[in-house]
């Protein structure tokens, strides 16, 4: 009897032990997601640890694929995996670059200028925890059904915990920017589209039906056919300090399907008219909405949206409401009046070198035609500045000896601030 208690405690102190250690991994684990991807981060799935703790990896080349290429970064390594550049130009692409493996940040910042430009065809994100800075691709409106940036399932792969900062897309044949869930999709998808510039080509931003967790924050949308943003139905959205300007279709913003009802929260954002709109047309209009939808788009106090035509179509009426049905407590909101003096300057990709040498030539052409109330919508494709070489810089010399130590213990990896610093510096902050 004694060997059966002494057995069945040794057991017992064993179960005991491992339980603590789960508890301990579960904690721990809920400390580390609590924590934004990078300071200062705000939205829906800005929790994630995209490549934290993973490997290296450099882009040495700007071949469509091949080692060192970027398609190989992304494409071929299954591993968590912070990918990082020695080059900087133009990589024209032979067929869309495909991300099908999680845990994966692109820190575009770490390019030499002028920075990574994407050319002829977009990115498409089938999977989740994925962080993407500082890019600029420019799709081929030539080619049909082409996305700047897609974020959809892919068979088995659902997208979810995707964020997408920085960035500067134009001249989609489709959208320069679709997120797409499926229609019968039921999980949280968790994305934030923030300080990005998505202008010119056909479509600006679609909001898929059942897209929930989505939040679009200090974006500057401009010059689209339709789209801008157009939201499906059974979606739950935040709208936030975007700049919405020239749409050449009824209105800016359509919302609503029969895939069931929308919630929406929209503060401090701003609709400019341009040469394209239409005098008749509201800046947000619903002639889908179902019956169900909840929509806080305040017209005036501190969170008012602005538009200078009518906000409003009579479409939204029923649905609007009082207080925000999806919570607004983690943002820090400027009011509308100050947004497209603060985006102007900031949003897109290396915004700080717009007024240098390097600066991108098509963002300044199209902040050029914001400020002067003037461009016009169009797919016509304009190729990038001839960049004579290509430009390099070894970004080992500049990784920390130990990348994914935490040598101030503030939980981000050195290489993680290593990031952040070069992020600072490129946009204005």
């Amino acid at each position: 009897m004694n060997n059966m208690v002494k057995i069945f405690s040794l057991f017992a102190w064993r179960a005991l032990f491992v339980g603590m250690v789960v508890c301990l991994s579960l904690s721990q684990a809920r400390v580390s997601a609590a924590l934004p991807v990078f300071p200062g981060a705000a939205g829906f799935g800005t929790e994630t640890p995209a490549g934290r703790g993973g490997r290296i990896v450099r882009v040495t080349n700007l071949a469509d694929s091949g080692p060192g290429s970027l398609r190989e970064a992304l494409s071929e390594i299954k591993a968590p995996r912070i990918v990082v550049f020695d080059v900087g130009g133009v990589i024209e692409l032979a067929s869309p670059l495909v991300v099908r493996h999680p845990f994966l940040t692109v820190a575009g910042q770490t390019a030499p200028a002028p920075g990574i430009i994407l050319e002829g065809f977009g990115l498409r994100i089938h999977t989740h925890d994925v962080l993407l800075q500082h890019l600029f691709i420019r799709a081929n409106p030539a080619l049909a059904d082409q996305d700047c940036i897609s974020i959809q399932p892919n068979r088995s792969d659902r997208p979810f915990n995707v964020v997408i900062d920085h960035c500067s897309l134009a001249w989609a044949n489709d959208e320069n920017l679709a997120i797409f869930p499926g229609y019968d999709n039921r999980f949280e998808q968790n994305m934030t589209i923030s300080n990005c510039l998505i202008a010119g080509g056909h479509y600006g931003v679609l909001i898929g039906s059942k897209a929930t967790n989505i939040t679009l924050l200090r974006n500057i949308v401009m010059h689209s056919l339709e789209r801008q943003p157009r939201l499906g139905g059974g979606t739950t959205v935040n709208l936030l300090n975007n700049l919405f300007y020239n749409v050449s279709g009824r209105e800016h913003m359509a919302i609503g399907s029969v895939h069931g009802p929308d919630r929406l929260s929209l503060a401090g954002n701003v609709f400019l008219s341009g040469p394209d709109n239409r005098p008749d047309g509201a800046a947000m209009a619903g002639a889908d909405l179902q019956a169900g939808s909840r929509i806080y788009a305040p017209t005036s106090g501190p969170n008012t949206n602005q538009s200078s035509g009518r906000l409003l179509a009579p479409s939204l009426g029923f649905a609007l409401q009082s207080a925000p049905p999806v919570p607004l407590d983690a943002f820090n909101i400027i009011p509308a009046a100050q947004v497209e003096s603060l985006l102007a300057a900031t949003v897109g990709a290396r915004p700080a070198e717009r007024k240098t040498v390097h600066g991108n030539q098509v963002d300044k052409t199209f902040l050029g035609e914001l400020a002067e109330r003037r461009g016009r919508v169009t797919n016509r494709f304009r190729p990038e500045w001839p960049w004579p070489t290509t430009h390099r810089r070894d970004f080992g010399l500049l990784s920390p000896i130990d990348p994914n130590g935490d040598a101030d213990g503030d939980s981000y990896s050195n290489i993680e601030e290593v990031l952040q610093e070069m992020a600072v510096a490129l946009e204005l902050r």
